[in-house]
């Protein structure tokens, strides 16, 4: 790290004037791509070798990670996973690739699993799994945060806007965190649920103290993430391959970040905004 920065050249986006860079944080490690990393570390020096005990469901990039992390520093993992019904069939790819980096799965039903933060439920895993770490679903605490901080540190000066597919809002709350004045975060949820904007305040409260200067973010609307006319096929033949970062978050993940981008530019009257979405053919979307 830093990982680098690359840009996607496309005549199209020349025509409206608009530069669109990617991060290639999905070289920062093979195994521990794009966010993962940047917000499991803080929480690992945490741990200090105790072991981790963390959250997802049955195609958990970050369950995948965390495996990964503890097979190659050397420290017991364990993934409590939604869905009791799993345990009693083969395991997928993802939770195969668990288990054989060492991860002990635990599977639990849906409702206990939506109760996963209650004290009765982490009383219980505690009880069962003794002295762990205990790391929240996607890694998202305020370590976390604190950690995604160097990713918007990297990209001061390069960018008006820094857009970023969001689940669990860690990464969000501290890419906006470590982006200068003038600089803007843009989250994309790819969960339905609209509780991002909530939950990315909070972790900013729990990490700077709700400091004035933990920076600019907006979270797009979920019709913001609509696909696009380019498709990351072509996004993909401009990197000069596939780039990793699509296996783990998305093929359309590319492609709609960017869709949410134009048409928050559109929103906010922005001509480059309403240029590239006519370009684009990005629907508009509701007005602010």
């Amino acid at each position: 790290m830093p990982s680098p920065l690359q840009e996607v050249r496309d005549d199209r986006f020349e025509r409206c004037g608009a530069t669109l860079l990617l991060k290639r944080d999905d070289l920062i490690h093979p195994e521990l791509p794009g966010n993962k990393w940047r917000k499991l570390s803080l929480n690992l020096e945490a741990a200090a070798g105790r072991a981790v005990l963390t959250f997802g469901g049955a195609y958990s990039n970050h369950l995948r990670a965390t495996a990964a992390a503890g097979r190659l520093l050397g420290f017991p993992t364990i993934g409590v996973v939604r869905g009791d019904e799993l345990a009693h069939r083969p395991l997928n790819p993802s939770l195969a690739r668990c288990a054989a980096d060492g991860m002990r799965l635990h599977f639990v039903d849906r409702a206990t699993y939506r109760a996963k933060g209650s004290p009765e439920v982490l009383a219980g895993l505690l009880e069962l799994f003794g002295d762990v770490e205990v790391i929240p679903e996607g890694g998202s605490n305020a370590l976390a945060a604190q950690g995604c901080t160097a990713l918007g540190r990297e990209v001061r000066g390069l960018a008006d806007v820094a857009a970023v597919a969001c689940g669990t809002g860690g990464t969000l709350a501290g890419l906006a965190a470590g982006l200068e004045g003038g600089q803007r975060a843009l989250g994309v949820p790819v969960l339905r649920g609209g509780f991002l904007g909530e939950a990315v305040a909070a972790l900013q409260r729990d990490a700077f103290g709700g400091r004035p200067d933990a920076g600019r973010w907006t979270s797009a609307s979920p019709s913001a993430a609509t696909p696009v006319r380019l498709g990351t096929g072509r996004l993909r033949r401009r990197l000069r391959g596939p780039a990793r970062g699509c296996q783990w978050a998305g093929d359309d993940g590319v492609a709609a970040t960017f869709a949410a981008v134009v048409q928050q530019g559109h929103r906010a009257g922005h001509p480059l905004g309403r240029r590239c979405r006519r370009r684009l053919d990005v629907p508009a979307g509701p007005s602010a």
